[in-house]
């Protein structure tokens, strides 16, 4: 009896669900539409992102090449090539072996 009610009481909450559902998504629109406003919005984004990083990097180099370090943090500027070099590829590792990571649990 207890088992019937529990299916009867999940039966009306999907019921309800899906007619919330409906209502509410009545006047969207098809899901390719979005699937291709989405794809468009995201390659936009991604490709005046890239500019930008090119362009500050240039700057940044420049700004290397004639002696100017001000963008550079004091504790980075001191240290030595070999250890900047040894953080860069540790920070390299760590964020592929948290994505490996993160794909394996999932």
């Amino acid at each position: 009896m207890f088992l019937a009610m529990v299916a009867l009481i999940l039966a009306l909450v999907h019921i309800y669900k899906m007619s919330v559902l409906r209502v509410f998504f009545k006047n969207t629109l098809p899901i390719q539409v979005i699937w291709i406003l989405a794809s468009v919005i995201s390659l936009i984004l991604s490709i005046v992102w890239l500019f930008l990083t090119m362009r500050n990097h240039r700057h940044h180099l420049l700004k290397l090449f004639a002696g100017k370090k001000y963008h550079i943090p004091e504790f980075v500027v001191n240290r030595k090539s070999a250890v900047i070099m040894t953080n860069s590829l540790k920070y390299s590792g760590y964020q592929i072996a948290y994505c490996l990571w993160g794909c394996s649990i999932s």
